[in-house]
């Protein structure tokens, strides 16, 4: 029998936005899962938010101070980040990506 396969075991990366400051986990790669809804006719903005919530693993973004639990990661959560925070974030998630596939 071949070697066992694990295939829910994912690289994590931290990265801290730098307009609002927040703080995420994301995952290295996508699984097929990550990419339903993504429509290669969508401009890069419209799949980014889609996708996302699927590899961002948690965050530190509330909807106010007394907030216990983080705000949910979901397209409308996604969709309030900043566009500076946008761009940031999908820049790591590349980087980190490629940085798997050279290894």
């Amino acid at each position: 029998m071949a070697d066992k396969i694990i295939l829910n075991e994912r690289l994590v990366k931290t990265v801290t936005l730098p307009q609002s400051g927040a703080t995420l986990e994301v995952y290295a790669s996508l699984t097929v899962g990550d990419l339903q809804g993504f429509n290669p006719e969508d401009t890069g903005f419209d799949n980014a938010i889609k996708v996302l919530p699927r590899i961002i693993k948690s965050w530190n973004i509330f909807a106010s101070e007394s907030d216990e639990k983080p705000k949910e990661i979901n397209e409308t959560t996604i969709s309030e980040l900043p566009v500076q925070d946008l761009t940031h974030l999908m820049g790591e998630i590349e980087a980190f990506a490629a940085a798997q596939k050279k290894t």
